[in-house]
This record gives structure tokens, sequence and C-alpha cells, in this order.
């Protein structure tokens, strides 16, 4: 696991979070119009935060999954593309971290290519591997988030949420996020704790956090996955007080 602390200055009253992930740039059905749409918004708008929850790329290879013959760009180009749409975004101080994930994966195992570690080496961004505990400095306000692009598979919702919601036996988390599923799924439960001042709430939020795939004559149709909603889920984390808000 990886940790990263990020102090945030803001003399705003609240700071918000847009994951994207789940690009698949180079298959036919990524609508990266849309996703350039919410990178612009989180580019556009005053203290605004994005995280990289992976999958930027499509990347099939040889004797991997996939459409090898339809694929728009050959993972070279697929890599260039993405540190294209990504380099305004930390060139503005608003990536706080990119998740690695399964679909680059296919390079490091067939030539040890780690293509999401040379992205980051070129946008000088935080490299979150496959979890990322990232420790947040809001203001006087601290908030913990375990993210990763998930590999466990759910082809219903109730199944997403409830791989989702186990990731906080694994780490004790304000916010739990996971890509890979293609679902825009949030939730929020409340557990007491004891601390030095005494038997407290902690609100927990969850958020599978979107995809940028199409629906129609693609993959997904033919294997009778459920047709998702593109998009991103957003997140607002106060700095006044402690407080999460997650939303679709």
């Amino acid at each position: 696991m990886y940790y990263h602390r990020i102090d945030i200055p803001t003399k705003a009253k609240s700071i918000k979070i847009v994951p994207i992930g789940d690009i698949h740039n180079g298959n036919p059905y990524s609508d990266t119009a849309k996703a350039t749409k919410f990178r612009d918004y989180v580019l556009n708008t005053p203290d605004t935060y994005t995280i990289d929850m992976g999958d930027d790329m499509d990347n099939v290879v040889l004797g991997s999954k996939g459409e090898i013959y339809d694929q728009q760009q050959s993972p070279h180009h697929q890599f260039k593309e993405t540190i294209k749409f990504w380099k305004p975004v930390a060139k503005a101080g608003k990536l706080l971290a990119i998740m690695d994930d399964n679909h680059t994966y296919r390079s490091r195992a067939l030539a040890d290519w780690h293509i999401v570690e040379d992205i980051c080496e070129k946008l000088d961004a935080r490299y979150g591997g496959f979890g990322c505990f990232l420790d947040l400095r809001i203001g006087a306000q601290q908030y913990t988030i375990y993210c990763l692009h998930g590999r466990k598979g759910g082809t219903t919702d109730s199944g997403v949420l409830n791989t989702l919601v186990k990731m906080n036996q694994r780490v004790v988390a304000d916010i739990y996020l996971r890509g890979h599923n293609h679902r825009k799924i949030v939730h929020q439960d409340e557990v007491k704790k004891l601390t030095k001042f005494g038997l407290m709430e902690h609100k927990r939020s969850y958020g599978v956090t979107g995809s940028f795939m199409s629906w129609d004559n693609s993959y997904a149709e033919r294997s009778e996955y459920l047709i998702s909603v593109r998009g991103c889920i957003k997140l607002e984390l106060f700095a006044d007080h402690w407080d999460v808000h997650i939303s679709l």
C-alpha cells in the first residue's frame, strides 16, 4: 500500500473531489468527450480536485481479453493520450494520485512495462499502486481516503456494493473509493469509536466511482452486463468542520 499526506490550503468552506476513471482510451466504445468534460470541470472549478481511478487505457495486448482488432489506438498511443489528458490537471496541482489497474498490468506481465508508474514520472504525480491511503489535511480537518482501482467483479449493484463495503475490513478510513466495476454507487454508514474525548460517532463514506464506456453493440451488451450510467461521483469535504457529503 502507498501512503501520501497532502496538505490542501483553502479559504473556502469546503473542497470537492471528482474521481475520474475507467475511460478505456483506445476502445471504440470509450466516451472520451464526456470524460474530457469532467476533467475540464475539475480544472475550471475552484477548490476542486480529482483522483485518477485507473483503466485510462484499454490496453488490449496479444493473449489478453478484449478485441485487439477493434482498438482505435495502439498501447503506445494510448499512453501518450493519457499523459496529454492528465497533464493540465497535474500542472494545476489538482491531481491527488493515479491508481494502477488491471488493464495496464497486462503490459507489465507481458513485457515488464510499468505503464502507470511511467505516467506518474512523466506528470510528476503521486503513484497510488494497487491500494493507496490518502491523508488529506484541509484547514484544521483531517480526512483519510482508501482508494484502489480494484479487480473483483460483480454483475449486480448489490454485489459491487458488498465488495466496496468490505474494503473496511482491510483499512480504517473515512472514505473508501474503488473503480473497475463501471458503476456509480454511493453509500454511507456510521459506527461508534472510543477516543480520548469519549464515545464518538464515525461516519464512513463509500463510492464506486463510475466509467465512460458506452453499451450499445459493445462487449458489455454481448455479455449481458447492465447498462452503466456514464460519469463520476462527487465528494465534498468541509474545512470549517468535519463532514463528508457524497453524491452521484
